[in-house]
């Protein structure tokens, strides 16, 4: 690996990233086709105001989990494989208990979201 061009590391580690957002944005294009078709013009708009949140999820999940990978693959190398394991184990919650925060405070402020509905 420390042997290899820079360009091809870096198109081994964004290329499924990019796949990933690739098939993200290909779901929401055909959910909002189907929801457009079948459910009506006030679920593709209660659709389109939900999604900037769940593309904040989205983004923060890859943030953490791109983060995280670095630490990971370098404890790894280092022959740390329960640091390794700890890490990965604390992001998974950390992930988890940020989609619970986001979810309690969406929760919360439900009234709110359906006022303009």
């Amino acid at each position: 690996m420390l042997k290899s061009k820079i360009t091809k590391l870096f198109f081994n580690y964004a290329l499924p990233n990019m796949i990933n957002s690739g098939f993200f944005s290909l779901y929401i294009i055909i959910n909002g086709a189907f929801v457009g078709q079948f459910l009506g013009t006030k679920s593709l708009a209660a659709m389109g105001l939900s999604m900037p949140f769940i593309f904040i999820l989205f983004t923060l999940s890859d943030l953490i989990a791109i983060g995280s990978s670095v630490q990971i693959s370098l404890k790894i190398g280092a022959k740390k494989q329960n640091l390794a394991r700890e890490i990965f184990s604390f992001c998974i919650i950390f992930i988890l208990l940020t989609y619970l925060t986001y979810r309690s405070i969406r929760l919360f402020f439900i009234h709110f979201y359906t006022f303009f509905i």
